[in-house]
């Protein structure tokens, strides 16, 4: 990890909007209208904003997941990039039957303290 974070290291977070409004209801957004990705759901597709913020900027990228949400960008991580997916989640479990299909390193985690 430490070899891929020399020089500049960004972190990025996509979430979907949400608010409460005066009722105290949540209110959720839908991140965007995703209609070609089979993998993800219909509010967002995590390859396509891996692809927007970072993937023909940065050399390398690190890649923290643990639901099954998470695959679809994963697939598409190159030899150069990182996929760390929380032990004993979704992810972790995914990965392990796809190897196959898998160029970039993977390096499981299970607290941020592992990191």
């Amino acid at each position: 990890l430490e070899r891929l974070l020399e020089g500049e290291a960004v972190v990025s977070t996509q979430s979907t909007g949400s608010w409460n409004d005066t009722n105290t209801l949540l209110h959720v957004e839908r991140y965007a209208n995703n209609t070609t990705c089979k993998r993800c759901p219909v509010n967002m597709c995590k390859s396509a904003i891996t692809q927007l913020h970072g993937e023909d900027t940065y050399a390398s990228l690190v890649y923290l997941g643990d639901g099954s949400n998470d695959l679809c960008p994963v697939l598409k991580l190159t030899s150069g990039d990182l996929v760390c997916p929380r032990a004993k989640y979704r992810l972790a479990r995914l990965l392990s039957t796809k190897k196959d299909e898998m160029m970039c390193n993977i390096v499981p985690w299970s607290d941020a303290g592992t990191l």
